[in-house]
């Protein structure tokens, strides 16, 4: 299992390609996907990663592999973003739950 930016700037060309994980999945996907990137985010450095996220395009070349450093940085701040919020809900449920709870021993 991959857990590292992978970066395919011509879809079509990935897609022949034996030794890459892309394939198109259907028809409509041959017309759209030009280029895609895709985003493994870690949480809590825990690896394989427990989200990721694809982005493509319908232009080639647009996603482009010397750039694979910065959509690493980026995989790491929405990974951060991720983990943050979800504490945050997390927090959120907790607090509610227990005000629920407090509420009830007061009646």
């Amino acid at each position: 299992m991959r857990s590292d930016v992978l970066i395919e700037e011509d879809a079509e060309v990935a897609h022949a390609d034996q030794g890459s994980p892309f394939i198109f999945f259907d028809s409509i996907q041959w017309q759209v996907i030009g280029s895609i990137v895709t985003l493994p985010l870690p949480m809590n450095n825990k690896r394989p990663a427990e989200f990721v996220i694809s982005i493509d395009t319908d232009r080639k070349g647009f996603f482009r592999k010397n750039q694979k450093e910065r959509y690493k940085s980026l995989a790491d701040n929405l990974g951060r973003r991720l983990h943050l919020s979800l504490a945050i809900e997390r927090l959120v449920k907790l607090v509610s739950l227990e005000s629920k709870n407090d509420s009830r021993t007061r009646v």
